[in-house]
């Protein structure tokens, strides 16, 4: 990680993984600024450690580009799924739009993933119905 976690960041980490213990999926909520991306990028980091394809999704543009910098800043090498960047299959963290997953994925079937995720990160969950 380029820089610590705050000590309720690393608490709400530990209560992730803990839950993960106990269910395949958990919900973390957070207030505007209370660094739920760097969070996330910390349990991704850990997640590709271990050898664990990830994919984080999110249903704007501006979203994508944020968390992949925010991933970059972070030393966490990823790729983008989304129209107007190239597919980049060998990299372990993808970026994804869920737009461009349904299209690609379900609708046309272009999108070949030859190790699918073992975590997947969606953020604004509420978006992703």
């Amino acid at each position: 990680m380029a820089y610590q976690l705050r000590i309720y960041q690393a608490d709400n980490k530990d209560q992730i993984r803990n839950a993960f213990r106990r269910v395949r999926r958990v919900m973390y909520q957070g207030g505007t600024g209370s660094g739920k991306t760097v969070t996330a990028a910390s349990i991704i980091e850990d997640s590709v450690a271990k050898g664990s394809n990830v994919w984080f999704v999110a249903h704007r543009r501006e979203l994508i580009e944020q968390a992949s910098k925010a991933l970059n800043e972070n030393n966490i090498r990823n790729g983008i799924i989304m129209a107007g960047y190239e597919y980049t299959p060998g990299i372990k963290v993808q970026v994804c739009s869920i737009d461009t997953l349904r299209e690609r994925l379900l609708k046309a079937q272009k999108l070949i993933v030859p190790n699918p995720p073992k975590l997947i990160v969606v953020d604004e969950a509420h978006r992703s119905l």
